[in-house]
């Protein structure tokens, strides 16, 4: 079995090769929580490399114009109002990986070096997982759930309650400057969607199928991405007994 899932798991790595050269895209900012008392804000997006359109040079996007932009979408879209101070603190929390990704990690590393007042940059790569949960019967779905074969690479039940805290606790130094927590991969779709819809459900108390029905509004999330978020749901469901998630719930992939 696990000699099955390393083999899967490495031919989804390599299928990321199609994702890589993303940009950066406003469109793709959306607001996860935030917590005034600790003034921060955790968001979601895409890759944040942006492209020079007359030198097609790639380089780190301006964090005071990301700061203003994504401040004017998340009040448009949530009414949450995000300060847009002078200066602040940028944490890039990126789900890529080495192996076919490290020239844009390479990118964003060299960047915090560089700037090191301006942030910090933490890699979590994800990957997903091949098998579905729903599928299973309830038996073969609990024996798995013991064992976190299912959360072996992706580390999930650590790190999603990691978040939490950066949002809500002192994980992250403050300084009393405000504090934007960015989560990415390439297209801020796949593993993304995975890592902000296990957020949704624990935290924010969103059913499996709100919070699918969300991630699939650009387009269907990669089926290891959502396998792996359906685990998460049932780990919520068994281990931690939240109801009313719907983990049985599918959206029919069109590809």
């Amino acid at each position: 079995m696990k000699i099955c899932v390393c083999l899967v798991l490495v031919v989804y790595v390599f299928c990321y090769v199609q994702t890589s050269g993303s940009h950066f895209s406003i469109d793709k900012v959306h607001l996860i929580d935030y917590n005034i008392t600790t003034n921060t804000f955790l968001l979601r997006g895409n890759l944040p490399i942006t492209q020079d359109p007359s030198t097609q040079q790639r380089q780190f996007m301006n964090l005071t114009l990301f700061l203003q932009q994504a401040s004017q979408r998340v009040w448009n879209e949530s009414r949450v109002q995000i300060p847009t101070p002078s200066s602040f603190q940028f944490v890039d929390v990126s789900f890529l990986n080495d192996i076919v990704e490290h020239k844009d990690v390479e990118m964003e590393k060299d960047f915090f070096t560089q700037h090191p007042s301006q942030g910090q940059f933490i890699q979590w790569p994800i990957y997903g997982f091949p098998i579905n949960a729903s599928s299973l019967n309830s038996w073969e779905r609990g024996e798995i759930l013991k064992t976190h074969l299912w959360d072996a690479k992706d580390h999930l039940l650590t790190r999603i309650p990691l978040l939490h805290e950066m949002v809500h606790g002192n994980k992250i130094q403050r300084n009393g400057q405000l504090n934007i927590i960015y989560i990415h991969c390439e297209a801020g779709t796949d593993r993304t969607g995975q890592v902000s819809g296990a957020y949704y459900m624990q935290y924010l108390n969103w059913s499996y199928e709100k919070t699918l029905t969300f991630d699939y509004q650009y387009r269907p999330i990669a089926a290891m991405s959502e396998k792996a978020l359906n685990w998460y749901c049932w780990h919520l469901f068994y281990q931690l007994a939240k109801q009313d998630l719907h983990c049985q719930f599918t959206i029919p992939h069109s590809k």
